[in-house]
């Protein structure tokens, strides 16, 4: 198998240099069970379906291969190059991914239970319907992710960077999104976040209490060093006391905010001061 994987790899080499006499590497169905893939340039391979559980494939170039249905189960894909990589379906279950690029990856329906993805890079991703329980995510870049439907219950998303993403419907149960980045994220229907079951009053409350005096809303800082001015997120600590105190040190200020005051408010964290006051007056209106 060691020798035909070596001529496979070397004649797709050639295939990638637009050499007449390479072919492209179709490994479709193969057993690479424990195979040692460490760096291998595997860019645009036909790897559907295969056993690749166990694999070395260390900082491999995987960019553009089909992967879909594949058994990656317990791979080694530290810093390995996934860029556009089709892996839906595959079952990709206690693999180590972390610092991999992944960006524009295909993992809609995968399984990537309890997998090491701190550090990796998912932006544009579709991770739609995949199995993310119990993974480490911890400082992960998933700008603009596809996270629809998505299980994360348990997750560990630390840190990470999740601007624009998708996470419609998906599971969040249990999710550590402490210092995370969630401007401009869709969480409509998600599920698990323990948001404030007051949360509508308390969005009110800070409502009234910054159209009162309007130069107290500074919105490019969370909390001023004084105290007496914060952002819509600052306010929410700010009103909520102690909770907010304890919510803020827990979670971070936007996570805390969000919890306080909702996921429809969380959309204006980052609004200018004229943009936030204008809102807020459409708050109290409705509230009128």
């Amino acid at each position: 198998m060691t020798d035909n994987i070596s001529e496979t790899l070397r004649l797709h080499e050639l295939w990638l240099a637009n050499d007449s006499t390479g072919i492209r590497a179709n490994l479709s169905g193969a057993n690479l069970s424990g195979a040692n893939l460490y760096s291998a340039n595997l860019s645009s391979a036909n790897l559907c379906g295969a056993n690749l559980s166990d694999a070395d494939l260390s900082g491999a170039n995987l960019s553009g291969a089909n992967l879909c249905g594949a058994n990656l189960r317990g791979a080694n894909l530290r810093r390995a190059i996934l860029r556009g990589v089709n892996l839906s379906d595959a079952d990709l279950s206690g693999v180590n991914l972390s610092g991999a690029n992944l960006s524009g990856a295909i993992l809609c329906g995968a399984d990537l239970s309890g997998v090491n993805l701190s550090g990796a890079i998912l932006c544009g991703a579709n991770l739609s319907d995949a199995d993310l329980s119990g993974a480490n995510l911890y400082s992960a870049n998933l700008c603009g992710a596809n996270l629809s439907d998505a299980n994360l219950r348990g997750a560990n998303l630390c840190g990470a960077i999740l601007y624009s993403a998708n996470l419609r419907g998906a599971n969040l149960r249990g999710v550590n999104l402490s210092d995370a980045i969630l401007s401009g994220a869709d969480l409509s229907g998600a599920k698990g976040l323990p948001i404030a079951a007051d949360h509508l009053q308390r969005l009110r409350a800070v409502a009234n209490e910054v159209l009162a005096n309007p130069a107290r809303l500074q919105m490019t800082a969370w909390h001023s060093d004084c105290g007496t001015t914060h952002c819509l997120a600052g306010w929410a600590i700010h009103h909520a006391g102690p909770i907010g105190k304890v919510l803020e040190q827990l979670h971070g200020p936007y996570m805390a905010g969000l919890l306080l005051l909702g996921v429809d408010a969380a959309e204006h964290f980052h609004d200018s001061n004229d943009d936030a006051i204008n809102w807020l007056r459409s708050i109290a209106q409705e509230a009128a």
